[in-house]
């Protein structure tokens, strides 16, 4: 039987321990998330039960769920004010150092463990009350402390999977944790018990995402494995809990560091990296595949970067197997996906090709140049729109006049150009019309090449696509020629390496 064990710690200067589920009110619930019927809800400090939010708490001094050592005091706050429910209202103090509060009927399973503070008034000074938290050796809590300024419940919670000899826990739902949010749900940082930081994505009631996009994720992440698309870690289908558990991305999502956000701002040579990279990963889903990976979702925000800055493809809930039948052209589906880098081809027809990838990454691509939304409504009607303005701009020959200023005197002017045109090729209307994710991967790579070189002329070459002056450089290296190469350098696809069977709960490490 796995035991809930909380004990107290030792405070300098003072001989109060205290030891409870509330904390004065810390409220213990031990649960699977969403699930009608709950497990254990403990009113600490109290013989009596209380009803609270319609879940009846039982009073731990009549409860068979709860074991505690005897030397103890329950004490009862002192303002009972209406503001505060009266779960609040009690707490139990123990002065050993040796005391423990035990919670011995949590079984194997995934459960969410809800841990309710409240430092209510009363004769002891409740505020140097310092908590350890643990379930079979593995720490939830150590040292842990509430201010004495707080005037409303603190909560922490925790997703726990027992279905193991060690468990595994990832502190969730604290404001301080969340690094993220989509239409699937929130995004926690949180660690594992080897010390391996992760990013937990949770399922939200009412999202608009579900379990369709939950299998999706598993299926999609379940057959790719690669340097540039984030790695699927473990994840827990429990009822109605659906979490999944990937590699943590240390800075972040691409649109941080392009506006809106405190982050340094990224150099040229960066910027071309990043998308570099990003292309790399979107060429793998394309082609590392049979039949192809669609995205069906990119977006900056979708981009994530390691601590290297290295670019990371994320979020495969709306991807879309491709035709595995060769004379088929597209995936007839409902439009889905994020208003400013819908393909307007798709748009219309609902009809879905890899080529709707390439237009949304052209809206990044514009993104990245000017540092501003795809979609800007407070700007004046012909730019709003992003790869409207960005083409009409590159068209005219103005493109120097929409890069984010930051990035002044930084851009050899023919990487410029390069970028510019490969921009307006990924952004035409008809998909025929745009190129494959591989000649934009090339012709990035060429615009790299072009900011690095020192040029001795100003004329620039095409690398893939032969729409400019070709020349020769005799320190530009010669570029890949074979995309299957590039797949068997970067990545090698993992069908049947994992189970997607809904039916497993735990979060697994590979």
């Amino acid at each position: 039987m796995t035991k809930l064990l909380i004990h107290g710690v030792h405070v300098p200067g003072s001989a109060l321990f205290f030891i409870s589920l509330q904390y004065p009110l810390l409220l213990l619930t031990l649960s699977p998330a969403y699930a009608t019927q709950t497990k254990h809800f403990i009113n600490c400090g109290s013989s009596n039960s209380i009803n609270y939010v319609t879940r009846n708490f039982v009073g731990d001094a009549s409860s068979d769920s709860v074991s505690f050592t005897k030397q103890n005091t329950s004490i009862l706050s002192s303002n009972q004010s209406s503001s505060v429910s009266a779960i609040y209202n009690t707490a139990r103090i123990f002065r050993s150092p040796s005391s423990r509060y035990v919670l011995d009927r949590t079984g194997k399973g995934t459960h969410i463990v809800r841990l309710h503070f409240f430092p209510f008034a009363s004769t002891s000074n409740l505020s140097e009350a310092v908590f350890n938290v643990s379930v079979n050796g593995l720490t939830l809590l150590s040292t842990f402390q509430v201010p004495s300024t707080t005037n409303s419940p603190v909560v922490e919670e925790f997703f726990l999977s027992i279905n193991r000899t060690n468990p595994f826990a990832t502190h969730l739902l604290q404001r301080k944790t969340l690094i993220g949010s989509g239409g699937f749900g929130n995004v926690y940082r949180g660690t594992l018990r080897d010390g391996t930081k992760v990013a937990v994505k949770r399922s939200q009631p009412g999202s608009g995402q579900g379990f369709s996009e939950f299998q999706t994720e598993l299926t999609v992440l379940s057959k790719i494995r690669h340097r540039h698309l984030v790695s699927l870690i473990g994840y827990c289908a429990e009822r109605l809990e659906m979490i999944l558990v990937y590699e943590f991305m240390e800075k972040g999502s691409l649109r941080d560091h392009l506006y809106n956000s405190d982050f340094p701002f990224l150099a040229w040579k960066q910027r071309l990296e990043i998308c570099i990279g990003a292309a790399r990963g979107l060429n793998y889903l394309h082609k590392g595949v049979a039949g192809g990976i669609i995205h069906r979702d990119i977006k900056s925000t979708n981009i994530l970067l390691d601590e290297n800055y290295v670019a990371k493809v994320a979020d495969f809930g709306l991807s879309k197997l491709g035709p595995l039948d060769q004379s088929q052209t597209h995936v007839s589906t409902a439009v889905k996906g994020t208003f400013g880098y819908f393909d307007p081809e798709y748009f219309m027809t609902q009809q879905l090709t890899e080529k709707s990838d390439v237009y949304s990454f052209g809206v990044v691509l514009l993104e990245v140049l000017c540092a501003r939304p795809s979609i800007d409504p407070l700007l004046p009607r012909e730019q709003a729109n992003l790869a409207e303005w960005g083409i009409t701009c590159i068209k005219n020959g103005n493109i120097d006049k929409i890069v984010d200023p930051v990035l002044a005197g930084q851009i050899n002017p023919n990487s410029l150009r390069k970028y510019g045109e490969v921009a307006e090729k990924c952004l035409q209307e008809e998909g025929k019309e745009r190129p494959s994710m591989r000649d934009v991967l090339l012709d990035l790579e060429f615009a790299l090449q072009l900011q690095q070189t020192a040029l001795k002329r100003k004329i620039y070459g095409d690398s893939a696509t032969g729409s400019s002056p070709v020349f020769t450089l005799s320190n530009v290296r010669k570029l890949p020629s074979s995309s299957a190469a590039m797949i068997e350098e970067e990545g090698v696809a993992t069908e049947g390496m994992y189970s997607c069977e809904m039916s497993m709960s735990e979060v697994f490490p590979r």
